[in-house]
């Protein structure tokens, strides 16, 4: 019971460290005796062999690790031997984020109290939108989850699950994100969902190139589970019971009845704790979760001189027609050992005279829509001229169409051009 108590103490201590051997060395030094001191490198140095992070572990991980350690054994026998036993932590809580963090402008939050009281939330409604152990998440009634779930159909005929929070939940995200999330830099080679960015910059890096390499990762926000998520907060700065309930608001587990309608690899990843898609949290973690990966391709297209762009899940490298098929036998193997999974059935290689395309622009010499895409709008503005009845003057239908020449435009002046002339011809007469 003794050496519980005393594991479980000197865990929590740990646990509130910032985690270099010099203050794991300082702390242990202070709870032993003069004679166990010298075991005390030998101990540290275990430490962080077992959690080489930038972040210390939790307490339950930290106590772990005690547990099995030699080093610790013999510091345990030292104590009995003398009865002085390490007491209750005594380490307080700080802000601790690793060099890259140090200096932003994050909210200090030191307990959940203090999370609590920044989300404007009673501790108690707090920790039921936060659900850390999955209740609602699996509950049967459609009124007691955090999320409405829908099934979008992909052009391969398989479906995308959209997991989006109802609203107080979804406030707790959009704050989250602005006051936190879009205070960290992400990868300069990464342009989805970053404010001054978009697709259109992504495609026009790989325009009049000789070859392109597109790839898709499979599952992207699924794949990124909580302990990503919850190592991000961590090197952020914030405490264990911080990181973990941030955490855990950004997170959620999929209602087995409904990942059940999905591939089963798809359906295993979501009943774990992952980013939900349709969350307005989900794309800044999951490019932070994918910010290593980044740097690995990137350095990757710079030893073969090619550019590489990832937005979102589509991953594209052109350039010489030799050193992006080298790239090809390369790349994928990065993806995985980075957590992700390559879709080798939307893996393509295209030369110049195929047709290349990016975040769906065409981007074989300058950046173009697709000549299909562009003929099926030619012909949705058509059909609507033709027609008489009340579709024509819907301001739903209208504005989706509009939606759509305007994108055409800022890709391809003079076709979006043509667009609005037709469209204009069918509006004109209802003004």
């Amino acid at each position: 019971m003794i050496r519980k108590a005393s594991t479980r103490n000197l865990a929590v201590s740990l646990s509130s460290l910032r985690w270099t051997r010099e203050e794991i060395e300082s702390c242990l030094s202070r709870r032993f005796p003069l004679e166990a001191r010298k075991l005390v490198p030998k101990l540290a140095r275990a430490l962080m062999a077992q959690h080489p992070k930038a972040y210390s572990p939790t307490p339950g991980r930290a106590a772990q690790i005690l547990a099995g350690s030699d080093g610790f054994e013999r510091l345990y026998r030292l104590c009995k031997k003398g009865n002085h036993w390490p007491g209750h932590p005594f380490e307080r809580a700080t802000m601790m984020p690793t060099r890259a963090f140090v200096d932003l402008p994050l909210p200090h939050l030191l307990s959940e109290a203090e999370v609590a009281d920044w989300l404007l939330l009673p501790l108690e409604r707090l920790q039921y939108f936060a659900d850390p152990y999955g209740f609602a998440a699996r509950s049967p009634e459609p009124a007691v989850t955090h999320y409405v779930t829908h099934f979008l159909d992909k052009k391969s005929g398989r479906k995308r699950l959209i997991e989006a929070p109802k609203t107080t939940l979804k406030t707790i995200q959009h704050r989250i994100k602005s006051q936190i999330l879009d205070h960290i830099p992400q990868h300069p080679n990464c342009f989805g969902f970053i404010a001054g960015k978009n697709c259109c910059q992504a495609a026009q890096k790989h325009a009049g190139e000789a070859a392109l390499l597109s790839l898709d990762i499979r599952d992207f926000f699924a794949n990124v589970g909580k302990a990503r998520v919850y190592a991000q907060f961590r090197c952020f700065g914030y405490p264990h019971s911080v990181a973990e309930g941030l955490a855990n608001l950004c997170t959620t587990s999929t209602p087995p009845d409904i990942a059940a309608q999905l591939e089963w690899h798809s359906a295993k990843t979501l009943m774990s704790r992952h980013l939900p898609q349709g969350a307005p949290s989900s794309p800044a973690l999951a490019n932070l979760a994918a910010y290593r990966l980044d740097c690995r391709l990137a350095g990757l297209a710079a030893r073969f001189d090619l550019n590489y762009t990832r937005y979102a899940d589509d991953l594209a490298f052109s350039g010489d027609k030799k050193c992006v098929r080298a790239v090809a036998a390369i790349a994928p193997k990065i993806v995985t050992a980075e957590g992700f999974t390559v879709n080798p059935q939307k893996t393509r290689l295209r030369l110049a005279h195929q047709r290349q395309v990016v975040t769906g622009l065409v981007v074989n010499q300058l950046l173009n829509i697709p000549r299909r895409d562009f003929d099926l709008l030619k012909a949705e503005i058509h059909a609507l001229k033709q027609n008489a009845g009340p579709a024509r003057s819907d301001p739903r239908t209208l504005s989706r169409l509009e939606g759509k020449i305007a994108w055409v435009e800022q890709v391809n002046l003079r076709r979006g051009a043509k667009l609005r002339r037709a469209f204009n011809q069918v509006v004109s007469p209802l003004l």
